[in-house]
């Protein structure tokens, strides 16, 4: 009996460490490429406290091209809720046309590498970027009150790309000022490897803040099914 009893509680054992952690890789759905989304007047978007669009804001026949290119790979840990995560995006180009306001708040990041402030803005929009790679590690928390998710501690210790560039057009004014988009695009590579590294700290957790808005209503099961980590389903081709 001593010798089953033991070896019942070594394939237990050998079960429970093979739920314990899961590797994934995604999204768990092809996403089109190009991605073509007709004109709107329903523009909006919030990620507070890093910047938002209110509503009422629109914008034209929109292009992008690349985002086949995105990918995530994470290994989860059920039983500790900790995850380590790695994000690329190999390149990404998007034109199309807006009006919007809002506010953008990138401190502590300095106003000459990434301009702070309420901004308006109308015209064509025009952003690449290419050789993107986010790396880091989470430790999830979930309320068993509410069955809710949040992203308890969030540590990102590698933040680069290739190449970024933006062109929001001469109508938009942040802060009062316009931005010379061609001197933000030639200086923005340079000043975020030297600003983020040195500001680390507080720019993610404006980044975890941001994240446990966008998953406030989650559970972990639904989190898990979105990144591909539980049952999720891809709708059938063309739905994309």
């Amino acid at each position: 009996m001593k010798v089953i009893a033991v070896a019942l509680l070594l394939v237990a054992g050998a079960f429970a460490n093979s739920i314990k952690q899961t590797r994934e890789t995604g999204p768990p759905c092809p996403i089109a490429d190009p991605l073509i989304d007709e004109p709107s007047d329903q523009l909006n978007f919030t990620l507070n406290p890093i910047a938002q669009i209110i509503v009422g804001g629109s914008h034209g026949l929109t292009t992008i091209n690349g985002l086949s290119t995105f990918q995530y790979e994470y290994t989860i840990n059920l039983i500790q809720l900790t995850a380590e995560f790695t994000i690329t995006l190999t390149t990404f180009d998007l034109t199309s046309t807006y009006t919007a306001e809002g506010y953008v708040d990138a401190r502590p990041l300095s106003q000459s590498c990434i301009p702070s402030g309420n901004f308006t803005g109308t015209g064509p929009v025009a952003i690449t970027a290419a050789g993107l790679v986010v790396s880091g590690s989470a430790t999830i928390f979930v309320n068993l009150i509410t069955d809710r998710i949040s992203i308890r501690l969030l540590s990102i210790p590698n933040l680069v790309f290739d190449s970024l560039t933006a062109d929001l057009g001469p109508e938009f004014i942040i802060g009062g000022a316009p931005v010379d988009w061609a001197q933000f695009s030639s200086n923005i590579k340079s000043c975020v490897d030297t600003e983020f590294p040195a500001n680390r700290d507080d720019v993610v957790e404006k980044f975890r803040l941001a994240i446990n808005e966008l998953i406030a209503d989650f559970t972990l099961q639904d989190f898990l099914d979105l990144i591909g980590g539980g049952d999720s389903t891809c709708p059938p081709p063309g739905l994309v």
